[in-house]
């Protein structure tokens, strides 16, 4: 009986020592946290990625109502289906699924793969900042453009000299003119009739912010009726079936030898 005294409360010990802390460590083990598994939804990472690039108009271009412009994009039909739809839509506006809120539908159904078109921009489009949206009309995958501008064909209108004017072969003459909105230039001067001449590369503003130049008619004018012409000449400003190719303004003149005093 005095062995179990003596022994039994060292097996107690060695159970303590030897057994709790594996029962502790176990324990712990089992109310570690678990990383994050997510559930098995078959989505493909390419998926999360935008699938059309609309590569122009570019960030910050200028467009003019009424040109012609090439609207640009890359997609994978397979991914996006093979219709699109082209939207413009201000820069800032939310864009709903069925395109309702768009400043206008430029296209309801286009060939995803097309790569792009060129667009004639309506002439009563209003002036602003736009993007262009281009919509799958199959699972909703959109790109958008960078900001863009569109803004109103400037007016001229030729100030001095008024019209029927007289002017005298080989004199030099004051042309003023004004314009409304976003012009670009340069301009041309155009002395239209027999013999006239054209002057080019005119700036729209001289060196003092004047609008004006001083223009010679030529020796070579015969007497007669002429339109003076003032036209801006750039890529902008091209006008179709036109006899002068460019937008601008005009007066009538009366060219004569000398004029009688």
């Amino acid at each position: 009986m005095m062995l179990k005294r003596i022994y039994v409360p060292s097996l107690v010990v060695l159970i303590l020592v030897f057994f709790v802390p594996a029962i502790f460590a176990a324990s712990s083990a089992s109310q570690a946290p678990k990383p994050y598994r997510p559930p098995n939804v078959d989505i493909n990472p390419s998926d999360l990625f935008v699938q059309i690039y609309v590569t122009s108009p570019a960030a910050g271009v200028k467009w003019r109502v009424g040109t012609e412009k090439a609207i640009q994009w890359t997609a994978d039909p397979a991914k996006v289906g093979p219709q699109v739809k082209v939207l413009l839509v201000r820069k800032d506006q939310v864009q709903t699924v069925n395109g309702q809120q768009a400043q206008l539908v430029i296209k309801e159904n286009y060939p995803s793969g097309g790569g792009g078109f060129h667009w004639k921009i309506p002439a009563n489009t209003p002036p602003g900042d736009y993007r262009i949206v281009v919509m799958s009309k199959s699972n909703g995958k959109t790109g958008r453009s960078q900001p863009f501008k569109l803004i109103s064909q400037p007016v001229f209108k030729i100030i001095q000299p008024a019209e029927n004017s007289t002017w005298e072969i080989g004199k030099s003459y004051t042309v003023k003119w004004a314009y409304n909105g976003e012009a670009l230039g340069p301009l041309s001067l155009l002395l239209f009739g027999s013999g006239g001449n054209r002057v080019d590369n005119i700036p729209l503003n001289g060196p003092n912010g004047d609008r004006s130049f001083l223009f010679t008619v030529p020796s070579t004018a015969y007497p007669g009726q002429f339109a003076l012409m003032l036209i801006e000449v750039n890529d902008e400003a091209k006008l179709e079936n036109d006899l002068i190719g460019y937008r601008g303004t005009y007066v009538g003149l009366k060219v004569v030898k000398e004029i009688v005093k």
